[in-house]
């Protein structure tokens, strides 16, 4: 996303010269919907695009990733079918992206996407967060807002709203024993959520 974005006023017709894109993905997802897939508002199917929809006009599209940088001869080295080729610049964007450790959580990796064990967080898995939400009757929720930067630190938040929206749409939010957070957030922040949803921060 950060890639086509910087690139993207770089308009065919510019007085410039060749624009290309190194991007190994087949798809392309507009992730802050993932979590109104986890209310069941939206689907997955929804978020995406084919990559090839979001190249602009005019630019060159490299399915692939980079294997190595030399800034001495302004070029760069490409993994897989392009692994003997190299690209010679005038101008790079490093958009870096971002891989989600879920292996960093002890024991998460083992029980994502089972076990009521839900995450926004990748394609596909918010699929799992409705499943289990839309067959709540009863007992106890519990959400997650880890220490540290994270991507959309507001996701977090925002299932835990829709939830409990869904509960109280349903009338079974009297059935839920508990919803609770575990943050790390500033205490005036929690106070505000607890002024909202009654939400109990000693979990």
């Amino acid at each position: 996303s950060s890639g086509i974005n910087a690139e993207w006023p770089l308009r065919p017709g510019a007085k410039h010269g060749s624009v290309a894109v190194v991007d190994p993905a087949d798809s392309h997802y507009y992730q802050p919907m993932w979590t109104l897939v986890g209310a069941g508002i939206k689907t997955t199917e929804q978020s995406r695009r084919r990559q090839k929809q979001c190249i602009p006009n005019g630019k060159t599209w490299l399915q692939t990733s980079i294997e190595g940088f030399d800034p001495e001869e302004n070029s760069v080295s490409l993994h897989g079918a392009y692994k003997d080729k190299k690209i010679t610049y005038d101008y790079l964007i490093v958009a870096l992206g971002l891989e989600i450790r879920f292996d960093k959580v002890n024991g998460l990796t083992e029980t994502l996407g089972k076990n009521g064990v839900c995450s926004n967080y990748g394609a596909g898995n918010a699929d799992y967060t409705w499943e289990v939400l839309s067959a709540v009757k009863g007992g106890d929720l519990l959400f997650t807002f880890p220490n540290g930067p994270i991507k959309c630190a507001g996701a977090p938040q925002k299932i835990m709203y829709l939830a409990d929206a869904h509960l109280r749409k349903v009338c079974l939010i009297e059935a839920i024993q508990k919803l609770s957070i575990v943050s790390f957030l500033p205490i005036n922040f929690i106070q505000l959520m607890r002024l909202r949803l009654c939400v109990d921060t000693t979990a």
